[in-house]
């Protein structure tokens, strides 16, 4: 006698193999998170399985539910990402096999799409970037302002070649965790807003390199931000500025752990307004 989960709608129960429901069993409700698989040779009318992928990461958006996976083969996606508040998680196949020419191949490119983010939430939702190379945005890569309920993540991606020496941040994050990551070849007058001293949220930076980037601010402006066991190296910029710390000495506004500053033609860090 072999039992086995048996979803209809959103009801699930426990059922045997010849699909009898069981008596002893409770009936609960729930809704299950799904993966929808996306290919530049799938096709919009295909159903997001594995193996029969959709074509375009817009159209799989519009298919999800709240909390989804979206799982992208390598490619190039020329396309601006708008999570509608689905709190979705967006990765390569390296969320599958920890393969990182998953993650080296697998393109968000904002070449010709405008100077709009090219990835957003409208709604501030929480979301999560997995094994990503976001490439070429006009100005800003990703942004979110999300609250303390909100956490956005960025885990091992690649930011390469966005933003202009006008950009006010690259990549704007105001909770949640950057991990893994290289921001590498991109200009701004700041790459990267960090945290939200106002509203109490934190953006945590580890385990991440930044090269060859052109700031006239700062690498990494801390609004409220931890850097851990990060390398900035060979940028024209300096590499971190925090202009909210107080005199306080339990302020926390910047918290830096084991980072590495070498090789940067500008002054290594800024605090409180003086280098």
């Amino acid at each position: 006698f072999h039992l086995f989960l048996h979803p209809i709608g959103n009801v699930i129960r426990t059922r045997d193999v010849l699909n009898n429901p069981s008596e002893f069993s409770l009936v609960a409700t729930a809704t299950p998170n799904q993966i929808w698989h996306v290919d530049t040779a799938g096709n919009n009318n295909n159903w997001g399985s594995e193996i029969s992928k959709l074509k375009t990461i817009s159209f799989a958006i519009q298919q999800a539910n709240l909390g989804d996976t979206l799982i992208l083969s390598k490619g190039t996606y020329n396309e601006r990402i708008n999570l509608t508040g689905k709190e979705l998680t967006i990765a390569s196949q390296y969320l599958l096999n920890n393969n990182q020419t998953h993650a080296d191949s697998t393109f968000i490119d904002g070449n010709n799409l405008g100077t709009l983010p090219l990835i957003s939430d409208a709604q501030n939702k929480r979301f999560n970037l997995v094994g990503l190379h976001i490439t070429k945005a006009a100005q800003i890569a990703v942004t979110s302002n999300s609250n303390a309920q909100n956490r956005v993540n960025i885990i091992n991606c690649i930011v390469s070649q966005s933003g202009t020496t006008f950009t006010n941040g690259v990549i704007n994050i105001s909770n949640g965790e950057i991990l893994k990551t290289t921001l590498r070849n991109c200009s701004a007058s700041v790459l990267l807003n960090a945290g939200n001293h106002i509203q109490n949220t934190r953006l945590t930076i580890s385990q991440t390199k930044m090269f060859n980037n052109v700031s006239s601010g700062s690498l990494v402006q801390s609004n409220y931000a931890t850097l851990v066991n990060n390398l900035f190296n060979n940028n024209t910029a300096i590499a971190v500025v925090a202009n909210n710390v107080s005199a306080d000495a339990n302020d926390s506004a910047l918290i830096l752990i084991n980072n590495t500053i070498a090789n940067n033609n500008a002054i290594g860090m800024q605090v409180g307004g003086s280098p």
